[in-house]
């Protein structure tokens, strides 16, 4: 298995926590605004270590939703697959490891981040609590604790996507002042588009027919989608 396909099966597996999280009532999914609804996704899967400084690293994938299927699953565009790298300074030990569900009412938005040459994360200032290990089941464990900041800088458009979080601590304290970036990683997408990767706006906007390496976790991702958003 390469690289990518390793990074593939992460997020399908960070989605699906998200939805055993929210089928738990340990998170909750706001209606949108609008009557479309919740139009694109960025599935992110992170991982932290931390004693004082810390270090976040991790991937994750770009969809839009083009329409709906016949069975009512979600029919998503192609993926763009990206790169996640963050700093924190503050008051942390530990490790931790993150799933999240960024959900975008306005896809444009999502195009916009995707667009960017390096879209910037925070800064912004961010308080997790560590996971009871001897009560992992108490609902006051907050899975919605790790939130996602981004502002994609240029044109000045700041981005605040609505973010279900799922992580599994072994964090003592986190009260840090986090800043990082987000970016195509174009190494992933050569590796999962067979060496001509597209422009992630041609991914988004259907130009583009989901590569053979991704047709499994794209379906495991709408699977999961619709268990996120079904009542």
């Amino acid at each position: 298995m390469g690289k990518a396909q390793e990074i593939l099966a992460e997020i399908a597996a960070s989605a699906q926590s998200v939805r055993e999280a929210k089928q738990q009532g340990r998170i909750k999914v706001p209606p949108p605004v609008s009557p479309k609804g919740y139009q694109a996704f960025l599935i992110v899967h992170t991982k932290k270590a931390a004693f004082g400084l810390g270090y976040e690293h991790g991937a994750g994938i770009a969809i839009k939703v083009l329409g709906m299927q016949l069975d009512g699953s979600p029919l998503l565009s192609a993926p763009v697959l990206v790169s996640i790298k963050k700093a924190s300074i503050g008051l942390a030990v530990g490790m931790n490891e993150v799933h999240q569900v960024l959900l975008f009412e306005d896809s444009a938005l999502l195009e916009k981040l995707i667009s960017e040459p390096e879209a910037i994360m925070g800064e912004e200032f961010e308080v997790s609590g560590g996971a009871n290990p001897a009560k992992p089941d108490l609902k006051e464990q907050d899975d919605n604790k790790h939130k996602s900041y981004i502002n994609a800088i240029q044109g000045g458009v700041r981005i605040h996507p609505i973010s279900l979080s799922v992580s599994d601590s072994l964090m003592l304290v986190d009260a840090s002042l986090y800043g990082g970036t987000l970016s195509t990683d174009w190494e992933l997408m050569r590796e999962v588009y067979n060496g001509h990767p597209p422009s992630g706006i041609d991914c988004l906007r259907g130009q583009v027919a989901v590569p053979a390496p991704a047709v499994a976790t794209l379906a495991a991702l709408s699977k999961s989608l619709v268990g996120i958003f079904s009542q």
